[in-house]
């Protein structure tokens, strides 16, 4: 680094640190007077209200609906036909009403 360059730096930091000195300088008087008011102030008092224990609520108990009982199917001819038949499925107000299958030893759902 040249000796202009290090007179420049110094300079530089000179004038930042005597900015530095002027700000602290100008806002002191102001933090000191909110710290002498902070401790003149009476300290705040919260008083708490008694906690209302609301009321119960009365609520109805859940309706069961009634287990829907599967219509009977006859598996034998089924079994017969193809011995992986291991159900049925039925959904009402769709076309879903088929068989369900299982081959032995596979339990994924591809």
């Amino acid at each position: 680094m040249s000796q202009q360059s290090r007179i420049l730096a110094g300079v530089f930091c000179s004038g930042m640190a005597a900015a530095l000195i002027a700000m602290a300088a100008l806002q002191l008087p102001n933090w000191l007077q909110q710290r002498k008011m902070v401790s003149e102030s009476p300290p705040v008092v919260q008083t708490a209200e008694p906690e209302q224990t609301p009321e119960p609520q009365v609520t109805a108990a859940p309706t069961v609906q009634p287990a829907v009982t599967p219509e009977p199917r006859d598996f034998t001819a089924l079994l017969e036909r193809n011995p992986e038949v291991i159900g049925w499925i039925k959904i009402d107000d769709t076309d879903v009403d088929l068989p369900v299958m299982q081959r032995e030893g596979d339990n994924s759902y591809t």
